[in-house]
């Protein structure tokens, strides 16, 4: 697991709700990519944005997805369409994320990922999380 330590203050504030800030992400994604994209957030608080009209072809989709609680935010998948890789757009979102995560007073970000996308998040400050020892 990969780990990024964000800028949180000390109070814990987990967000009542995500919309303007989502909106806010959606809207400069369409401004800057030229990319619709839309934003579903479960019972469950895990929130997935995705590419609309959800695309049939894997490698042009967007999809974003993460959840929290108060001491992290969990990032499931993060896919940018291959025509848009290498412009930003996914160290942007990690960026919306982690500072949003800041505001709300959640720590970290974290990310299971596999060993091709590791370079990405580490040249986004993650680290190797210290494996827990067994009790």
């Amino acid at each position: 697991m990969l780990v990024l330590r964000t800028e949180a203050g000390k109070d814990n504030r987990l967000p009542q709700s995500l919309s303007r800030p989502l909106a806010d992400l959606l809207q400069a994604a369409r401004q800057r990519y030229g990319l619709e994209l839309q934003a579903l957030t479960d019972r469950s608080g895990v929130t997935a944005i995705r590419s609309v009209p959800d695309c049939q072809e894997a490698e042009e989709a967007f999809y974003f997805r993460f959840t929290w609680d108060e001491d992290a935010v969990y990032i499931a998948n993060l896919q940018v369409p291959r025509r848009l890789r290498g412009r930003g757009m996914g160290r942007q979102c990690v960026q919306w994320l982690s500072g949003h995560a800041a505001r709300c007073g959640v720590p970290w970000l974290k990310v299971e990922t596999c060993p091709g996308a590791a370079g990405f998040w580490k040249r986004l400050g993650f680290v190797e999380q210290a494996p827990m020892e067994d009790f």
